[in-house]
């Protein structure tokens, strides 16, 4: 039958296997058909399941791409390539990163009038209005070793100070440290602050 493309089957055919298995000959020219609790359809899902070792020739299409667990994973992509689609996306790489070719780094520059949680895409905070200003760092522990933020005093004609209430006090989350201390004042003209994180429980003034 194979020389026309096309098979016609008389009468019951009768397949093996557990329920919603694929069917497949097990064993060449003329086996029995089969199936395997490793090979299986679930037509009320509409989801088809391969364990075991998947050997594809040809392109792979898809809308959505999840990895649910991987030892490694190759990936050669020509042309430019985007990860997430907005600023609050965190991607993380546990290892080593090298890079050949050039980087170029965005830095994400927010600007607030009042009380403010550093994020974890806000590099640069511009404070721009006057009066007492409380800004809150993140855990350093839940940023990394080495994350970098700067605090600027934007207010041009405005001179901070504590002893007027005027200044802006910065805190970090879970009870961290800024240089050992529960809070660091920033007071004066114009002035900023740039801190980096040890990645377990304290930030430094550098």
């Amino acid at each position: 039958m194979a020389e026309f493309g096309w098979a016609f089957l008389s009468g019951a055919v009768t397949g093996g296997g557990p329920s919603g298995s694929i069917q497949y000959v097990p064993t060449a020219p003329n086996g029995t058909l089969t199936g395997s609790q490793q090979f299986t359809w679930n037509n009320t899902s509409k989801t088809l399941f391969v364990s075991g070792t998947l050997i594809l020739s040809g392109a792979l299409k898809a809308n959505t791409y999840d990895i649910i667990h991987t030892t490694r994973t190759e990936i050669t992509q020509y042309g430019a390539t985007t990860f997430g689609d907005d600023a609050n996306d965190l991607h993380q790489f546990s290892g080593s990163v090298r890079i050949s070719g050039s980087m170029n780094l965005s830095y994400k520059r927010i600007t607030t009038e009042s009380t403010y949680t550093i994020q974890p895409h806000t590099m640069i905070l511009g404070v721009s209005g006057s009066g007492y200003k409380s800004i809150s760092l993140p855990g350093a522990n839940s940023v990394g070793a080495g994350r970098v933020v700067t605090i600027k005093d934007e207010y041009n004609s405005y001179t901070r100070s504590k002893v007027a209430g005027t200044h802006i006090a910065v805190s970090a989350s879970g009870g961290h440290k800024i240089d050992h201390q529960s809070t660091f004042d920033i007071e004066g003209d114009n002035v900023a602050l740039s801190l980096y994180s040890d990645g377990v429980s304290k930030w430094f003034i550098y």
